[in-house]
């Protein structure tokens, strides 16, 4: 079945357009904009059609005109695509009656408490606990103490969000996405935000649905098939990778979920990356590894040894370009590092720490192959004004000979 594009500017488009969330590469003929989805406006050039295929492949694509529509339909008739509901933005709900929620769930709106450990990674485009509070909305369902649904805006716009709404595996089926809605859209409503619902499948749109939200119109996503040719590989950094690194760090949330404390200084430039690096040039226990891979410069990285034997090695500032994420590159460039450390290095076991509010670094490290290792005393940084607690992970050699990411499994990108 064929399906129009989309004729009416989506929210996280209008965002990229002007300059709040994502980027926007521009010809004259039209544009693309990445912002979780790649949005495609205008006509299609040679240049821009090029870059689809090039640097978008894999990604969700999302037509706006019917000119990009029919260049994918046509040229790429067996890319695998899927159906989403855009419905109508509004500001006016319908919440029905629901009965509460079983005890130990109780559901609340967000506070600055739940914002801090941005759940499924919730408000984690509000660079403040402050800028959420005056532009976004949220609420979550608690399950003791541990938060186990969220519905929250994923960015706000000239009073405008976008709605995002997530269970905790285990936790669905259970009325908890319906309490979260609930209670953001009465907040939204008695503050007079316009709330947009972007639909992932027809349950979602039936609870946008039950809320008083109209279908606006159907559209299709594709994702094009990545090149085998893409291959990824590691070498040492160069001064002038600086400027493309800093370009990727984004708000200063995000910039201490990378570096934590160890740059005074937000936003950090390309003088100041290498000047760090500079100022550990005589060590001969410091790394540093840019990625890269047939479009260029994709993931950056450092590794350091901790002790005196050089048999524990330590990888930090993992960093992937934000265009790309979501694509298998992070697991990638850790596993050709994971493999310089162990055959190259000869390091016996690799660690790491990452923050317990940053889900996805996480999840890239686990499957990678690296183990949480429990802590008697939490690490714990004072950052941005909050406590932030940090998980430690390790791999040992051992466990990489042996294990399903083992050295004999070569990197490949996930799709």
């Amino acid at each position: 079945m064929s399906l129009s594009a989309i004729h009416s500017p989506p929210l996280l488009y209008r965002a990229a357009k002007q300059g709040v969330f994502g980027s926007v590469h521009r010809d004259r003929q039209g544009c693309i904009a990445d912002a979780l989805f790649v949005f495609l406006d205008g006509t299609p050039s040679p240049e821009t059609a090029a870059a689809v295929e090039t640097r978008y492949a894999g990604r969700p694509l999302v037509s706006l005109t019917d000119a990009w529509e029919n260049l994918l339909r046509d040229r790429y008739p067996g890319a695998p695509m899927y159906r989403r509901y855009l419905m109508k933005p509004s500001a006016r709900f319908r919440i029905p009656e629901a009965p509460p929620l079983p005890a130990p769930y109780r559901a609340v709106l967000m506070d600055e408490a739940a914002f801090s450990l941005h759940p499924f990674s919730h408000g984690s485009n509000y660079p403040t606990w402050e800028d959420f509070q005056a532009e976004g909305s949220g609420a979550v369902v608690y399950f003791g103490d541990e938060i186990v649904a969220s519905a929250s805006s994923f960015l706000s716009l000239d009073g405008e969000v976008e709605l995002d709404v997530s269970t905790k595996e285990g936790h669905r089926e259970k009325g908890l996405a319906s309490a979260c809605v609930a209670l953001m859209l009465r907040d939204c409503m008695e503050r007079g935000i316009t709330v947009h619902w972007d639909a992932q499948n027809e349950i979602s749109k039936h609870l946008a649905e039950k809320y008083g939200f109209d279908p606006e119109t159907e559209y299709y996503v594709r994702r094009l098939p990545e090149k085998k040719n893409q291959m990824l590989r590691l070498r040492p950094y160069k001064a002038c990778d600086a400027e493309t690194v800093v370009s990727w760090v984004g708000d200063e949330v995000s910039f201490r979920k990378w570096c934590a404390d160890r740059f005074e200084t937000y936003p950090v430039t390309a003088a100041d990356l290498n000047r760090h690096y500079e100022a550990l040039a005589d060590s001969d226990s410091f790394y540093e590894f840019t990625a890269f891979d047939d479009t260029g410069v994709t993931g950056h990285m450092i590794m350091r040894f901790v002790d005196a034997g050089k048999t524990v090695l330590r990888f930090g500032f993992v960093i992937v370009d934000p265009r790309i994420r979501g694509k298998g590159y992070g697991k990638g460039m850790l596993q050709l590092a994971i493999r310089y450390a162990f055959e190259i290095l000869k390091a016996d076991r690799i660690t790491l720490g990452v923050f317990e509010n940053n889900e996805p670094a996480y999840r890239c490290y686990r499957a990678a192959g690296f183990r949480e290792v429990p802590l008697s005393e939490p690490e714990v940084y004072h950052v941005l004004n909050e406590d932030w607690a940090c998980r430690e992970l390790e791999l040992s050699r051992s466990q990489w000979e042996s294990g399903p990411e083992g050295k004999n499994d070569p990197p490949r990108k996930e799709t």
